[in-house]
């Protein structure tokens, strides 16, 4: 089981923990984490834009596209009933559809991580 970090926005991580969100999409232009790094089971750290890791949840279940072409979208948003916000989608080549379980809230964080780059995810072990 690996550990990732997952940076979250304000509305996102209020939706991950009160159950209304159940699927997390990462799409990138280049093979990036979490593409083909994530696995069932995983543990996944919850940590708004900001702040402090909140949470956490475990995957449930993994899809990946990868080559993804404009026609494509049409195909995963009526498979998923749900029309996916996302700048420049054209452009976008990978994208992976994370299945949450598990949500937990934290009083505490369990673990500080320094971060100061953009990045919204970060594999902590292999």
């Amino acid at each position: 089981m690996r550990k990732h970090l997952a940076i979250f926005s304000l509305t996102h991580t209020e939706q991950v923990l009160n159950g209304t969100k159940v699927i997390e999409l990462r799409a990138s232009q280049k093979r990036i984490p979490p593409f083909s790094v994530v696995n069932i089971g995983d543990l996944v750290y919850i940590k708004p834009t900001g702040k402090e890791i909140i949470g956490q949840f475990k995957i449930k279940k993994i899809i990946s596209f990868e080559g993804i072409i404009k026609e494509d979208w049409k195909i995963i948003e009526s498979i998923y009933n749900e029309k996916l916000d996302l700048k420049n989608k054209e452009q976008i080549k990978y994208l992976t559809l994370i299945f949450i379980d598990q949500v937990e809230k934290f009083i505490t964080p369990p673990v500080k991580i320094q971060k100061s780059d953009q990045r919204g995810w970060m594999v902590l072990n292999s």
